[in-house]
């Protein structure tokens, strides 16, 4: 056996298999971390922070229109910007600009109707965060954020409460994270 010694003895058999998920640490390399660790969650954020841009496109094609709930969609700025849209859902400033009013004071869109996307929508509700309106089995949701308006509309085949809530959820997000 011999005497202890300082370090430890090296190894009869070949352990390298248990440090492979330990790499040697290379400077501006990852260290690694378990996945569900706070180190991988801030050194993945800090990573995807200086990689990625944000595209409001992929917010209406993925959590509006691929959710099945929604047939068209936009998200627009409340001063009338078009920020993204469905294809062939083309939104004027001056209908945004009229909706995000009528949150405020409805009076003008009780008598008038909702317009969007070259469509007249009957008024159904409102608040000052939510607006409702119906053509027929179609129907209209827009739901306010901070600085965005998030627009979901639902053809006779989808259930009018899903494509509210689906609209809600999303404004709800971006208000959540300052949007």
């Amino acid at each position: 056996m011999g005497y202890p010694t300082a370090y430890p003895r090296r190894p009869s058999r070949n352990v390298s298999f248990l440090f492979k998920a330990f790499p040697k640490r290379v400077p501006g390399r990852r260290v690694w971390a378990p996945e569900n660790s706070h180190r991988s969650r801030v050194r993945t954020h800090q990573k995807f922070a200086r990689t990625l841009s944000m595209s409001w496109q992929s917010y209406v094609d993925d959590h509006l229109i691929g959710t099945g709930h929604v047939t068209q969609g936009a998200i627009c700025g409340v001063d009338g910007s078009l920020w993204a849209a469905s294809a062939g859902f083309d939104v004027s400033p001056e209908e945004v600009q009229k909706i995000v009013a009528g949150m405020d004071d409805p009076s003008e869109l009780q008598a008038g109707g909702v317009h969007l996307g070259g469509t007249k929508y009957m008024f159904i509700q409102s608040d000052d965060r939510m607006v409702a309106g119906k053509k027929g089995n179609i129907g209209l949701f827009v739901c306010k954020a901070a600085t965005c308006i998030v627009v979901g509309t639902h053809d006779e085949n989808i259930q009018g409460g899903n494509c509210n809530t689906c609209v809600g959820n999303l404004a709800d997000y971006l208000l959540n994270n300052g949007m």
